[in-house]
């Protein structure tokens, strides 16, 4: 790449340097780099063990500590010994650690649902009121003439009286917040009046599911924001304070606009809306769509405006450049002239940032007379990106970036020099596939946390679609500044590559199928294994470096990224595996959903969950969005059975998204879930049966009479040890069909009972209670239902009040037994705890 070719100009021979120049030295090689990775490794085993584990921290007064340990070699003056560098890592590691925990317990402290009372029902948190907002980002449009956008929060004002016990959970100034409207959308720099509702973004039920708090963590932002219609307040933009900037504003979106409008001028139909996506990040319905099915090969990173697009923009400026004569000073300034206006006109994309701040380090160096290190780069250039903003760690782009560019630098330095294998043809393929083995194996840990998956057909297909778009791109932008008698000539060109990268692309999808190896997300020791595994691949192939070829090297790179994956894949699975039953109660909304697994690989459902449609009319459910790509994470994509306990949607809603995996999927319901289930009856046979473990269906066990309305037709399963039931499901059950399964029954006491009807003061009677005696109740309900769940009230037995979990509020639960029947349960993949 023209960024990191070594300088023409020899250097002199390095003198032994002392004083300030020698520390400056160590640290911009040595300890700004380690401080980067040594924090962003324990920030992230400070936030898992905040969500892992009961340890606690203060949440205030810590967080400047961790930047002291930048001056750690001035403190210690310089270390030269081991046992001093040992102190400053230590010490990083901990603080780094510390931090972490610090960030994860302060979001814990601003929960996105609250329940005034432990037996009522619960509510989003959320605040409305009239606000002021600084715009910060370029709208993003939306499906419906809507949009988003980042902003600023410059004032408050709540419309009604805040709840004393929620006020220290306002929105606060200077808190960021991804506003989403309708209509007209504002532009950066503008001052943005309406009347907001801020809600807290959710956070992930279980370890590996989207998480919006993360995401909008890690861009900085603290807050979702919706603009609501309002009568009395009109959506006002008020002019920007800053007065230089709203000409130069109005002259990027003029510029946008009439590059988005040629690109669709020369390259028409979709290729122009890719085009556009790519070059200058206007993303929309088609760019959406096809990044989904590029992002299914690992290509998803073609479709945002990162470093790959600037590399390809900067060789259209470097080349000539240098075809020119001009010195290094003088391409470094062209660059400074040049990138600053691009970051603006792409909407200020993190990637752009990060890639423009490289090159401008790379190139500086020798506009200097000075070797650059490009991975000392590298590593400057994240240090000062986590110190202006430390939330960044929890920022994928962040990690995908700086992960892939490191590990292609740092490949290249081991590798050592290259034979040319069947010519330059050859070696540049090779080379394609070195880089892109490198690159993945360098944002592994990032992937298995952030997607879940990889296709293993991904390394072949960054072979073929990189060249491709390398083309496309080059020729899409020639033809932009090329004169209109050249321009249609490269824009033909660029539509036969666009075409010939998908037609590609879609040849691989057709061969991968739709599924790819699952990641689950990693822990401490998945990515303590890969960080071994990278060390010890790096060693071997360093002390083989006279001797490597480009096949042996990129033989390795397939070799070590082929472990990683069984690393991350499977080892989180062996280390997981159950020595008795599993079950899952999902947090599904207003709804149902458990999911049953047995040491054996036997599983089966309990309810589905419920379904909507979207404002395009589709079908969206839980399943579909949040259970089905989660258990995907683990390798589970075919069950055994499905038990719906009757035929309301809300326990429904997901069969069709089950029956899209597997067309034969064995579905047994009672009521209208099954017409001919009233008629026939269920009978109570052991649906499997593992060791003295079994899963029975206890009622109904004969027809029911006409007028019992269909809660009262749910059915009712029993996971037994022996004669002990660990865990009864009553779907929604009411007082009539319990008397009927009381009379019909001689069930035991229930360790575990999944209360009847979400929690409703319609289940659960005091007959029923006394006979099951239930150590602990759980409540599957939603945040903010319509039917006010639950309204039962406390669960009494005797004198006692009975414990009770809900996945409203604490999302889902999972509960495991070993095969003596002792059990434990967790919510959201926190610590364990001992079953009652």
């Amino acid at each position: 790449m023209p960024l990191l070719e070594p300088p023409r100009r020899p250097l002199p021979v390095e003198t032994a340097r002392r004083g300030l120049t020698a520390f400056g030295l160590f640290w911009v090689r040595f300890w700004a780099p380690l401080w980067g990775l040594g924090f962003t490794l324990s920030f992230h085993l400070g936030a898992w063990l905040a969500g892992h584990t009961d340890i606690s921290a203060p949440t205030s007064g810590l967080t400047s500590i961790i930047y002291l340990t930048i001056l750690w070699p001035v403190l210690l003056k310089f270390p030269r010994k081991a046992w001093q560098t040992g102190i400053m890592v230590l010490s990083l590691v901990l603080l780094g650690t510390l931090q972490g925990l610090i960030h994860s317990r302060t979001q814990l402290t601003r929960p996105e649902r609250d329940a005034p009372s432990a037996w009522g029902p619960s509510r989003f948190t959320e605040f409305t009121g009239t606000t002021l907002i600084r715009i910060t980002s370029w709208a993003e449009p939306r499906p419906e003439e809507r949009w988003q956008a980042a902003g600023r929060i410059l004032g408050w004002r709540p419309v009604d009286a805040v709840d004393p016990r929620l006020e220290p959970r306002a929105p606060r100034r200077g808190e960021g917040v991804l506003l989403r409207g309708a209509g007209a959308p504002p532009q950066p720099g503008d001052h943005y009046q309406a009347l907001v509702r801020f809600r807290v973004p959710r956070g992930e039920d279980l370890p590996g599911m989207f998480s919006e708090r993360r995401y909008l963590a890690g861009r900085n932002l603290q807050w979702a924001g919706a603009v609501l219609p309002n009568a009395t307040l009109e959506d006002t933009v008020l002019t920007s304070t800053t007065v230089w900037w709203l000409p130069l504003r109005a002259a990027l979106e003029q510029t946008r606009e009439k590059l988005a409008r040629r690109l669709r001028n020369l390259l028409p139909g979709p290729e122009g809306e890719l085009a556009g996506a790519i070059l200058l990040g206007r993303r929309t319905v088609v760019s959406r769509g096809t990044a989904r099915l590029f992002g299914q090969l690992g290509l998803a990173h073609l479709f945002a405006v990162s470093g790959l697009h600037v590399g390809v923009l900067l060789g259209l400026v470097w080349i000539p450049a240098r075809s020119l004569g001009l010195s290094p000073g003088g391409r470094w300034a062209l660059l400074l002239i040049l990138l600053p206006p691009y970051i603006l006109l792409t909407g200020l994309p993190g990637s752009v940032v990060r890639a423009a701040g490289l090159a401008l380090l790379a190139t500086l160096g020798p506009a200097l007379g000075r070797r650059v290190d490009s991975l000392q780069a590298l590593g400057l250039l994240y240090w000062g990106n986590i110190l202006w903003q430390p939330a960044r760690v929890m920022d994928t782009g962040v990690l995908l970036s700086y992960g892939a560019v490191g590990s292609i630098l740092l490949w290249g330095r081991i590798r050592g020099p290259a034979l040319a294998m069947g010519g330059r043809i050859g070696r540049h393929v090779g080379e394609l596939l070195q880089m892109g083995l490198a690159a993945q194996w360098g944002t592994l840990p990032a992937v298995a946390a952030s997607f879940g998956q990889i296709s293993l057909y991904s390394p072949l297909a960054n072979l073929v679609a990189i060249p491709l778009f390398s083309l496309a791109v080059w020729a899409s932008v020639l033809g932009l500044l090329l004169p209109s008698w050249l321009g249609p000539g490269l824009a033909a060109w660029a539509w036969l590559l666009w075409r010939g990268m998908w037609a590609a692309v879609v040849a691989f999808r057709n061969v991968a199928g739709t599924g790819g190896l699952g990641l689950p997300s990693p822990g401490p020791g998945a990515v303590l294994s890969w960080v071994g595994l990278s060390l010890l691949t790096a060693a071997f192939l360093q002390t083989r470096r006279a001797r490597q070829s480009l096949p042996v090297a990129a033989l390795g790179a397939a070799l070590a990224l082929g472990l990683g994956m069984i690393a991350l894949a499977y080892g989180p699975r062996l280390v997981d595996r159950p020595r008795g039953p599993r079950v899952l109660q999902f947090s599904v909304g207003q709804g149902d959903a458990a999911l049953v697994r047995f040491p054996d690989g036997w599983s089966a459902w309990i309810d589905t969950g419920g379904c909507w449609r979207d404002r395009q009319g589709l079908r969206q459910s839980p399943m579909r969005r949040d259970l089905l790509p989660w258990l995907a994470r683990w390798g589970h994509r075919s069950w055994d059975a499905v038990l719906l306990s009757h035929g309301h949607q809300d326990h429904t809603g997901g069969v069709p998204a089950l029956r899209s995996k597997d067309p034969d999927l064995h579905v047994l319901g009672s009521g209208r879930a099954r017409p001919d289930s009233a008629r026939v009856g269920i009978w109570p046979l052991p649906v499997h049966r593992w060791r003295e473990w079994e899963l029975d269906i206890l009622y109904p066990v004969r027809p029911l009479p006409a007028h019992l309305n269909e809660n009262d037709h749910s059915m009712v399963v029993a996971l037994r040890q022996g004669r002990k039931v660990r865990y009864l499901w009553t779907g929604d059950l009411e007082g009539r069909g319990e008397a009927i399964f009381l009379a019909e029954n001689q069930v035991a006491a229930a360790q575990v009972w999944k209360a009847g009807h979400h929690g409703s003061h319609t289940s659960g009677t005091t007959a029923f209670l006394e006979r099951i005696r239930p150590r602990l109740v759980v409540i599957s309900c939603g945040v903010g239902n319509r039917y006010g769940h639950p309204s039962h009230g406390p669960y009494v037995v005797g004198a006692d009040t009975l414990a009770v979990c809900r996945t409203d509020r604490d999302g889902s639960l999972e509960f495991r037994w070993n095969s003596a029947g002792q059990g434990r349960w967790r919510s959201r993949g926190g610590p364990w705890h001992r079953l009652p």
